[in-house]
């Protein structure tokens, strides 16, 4: 069983958002690969997980609770970039306006996994 189909039936994602999540992590694989990031199982777990709730929120118009700012000057520019661009299209397609404290979380995983799987160097 692939992580999506793992993680579809964990967290009892319906057939309509799981076609919007598959969508993503397509479009995640790719930008991860343009940018030569590697990511096993475990952290892709990780990371589909989240874009899992993040689009729930989008979709239901919810908000994360604020994160410190500060926080970002923990995480490279590269990986605060490429959770924008990962962001985007889901802000976009939702019609919701860029969230900082959205983008923070998803630089995180991705500068996790650029630290624990590697490239993106």
């Amino acid at each position: 069983m692939n992580v999506l189909e793992m993680l579809k039936e964990k967290l009892n994602i319906e057939e309509e958002e799981f076609l919007e999540v598959e969508n993503e992590a397509q479009r995640i694989k790719e930008i991860f690969q343009s940018e030569g990031i590697k990511i096993n199982e475990q952290y892709e777990i990780g990371l589909y997980s989240h874009i899992v709730s993040f689009i729930r929120r989008m979709r239901k118009g919810e908000k994360i609770e604020p994160i410190d700012e500060a926080i970002l000057s923990e995480i490279d520019k590269v990986s605060i970039e490429l959770a924008k661009e990962i962001a985007a299209p889901i802000f976009n397609k939702h019609k919701k306006a860029e969230d900082m404290f959205e983008i923070i979380l998803i630089s995180i995983h991705v500068q996790t996994i650029k630290t624990y799987c590697g490239g993106g160097e």
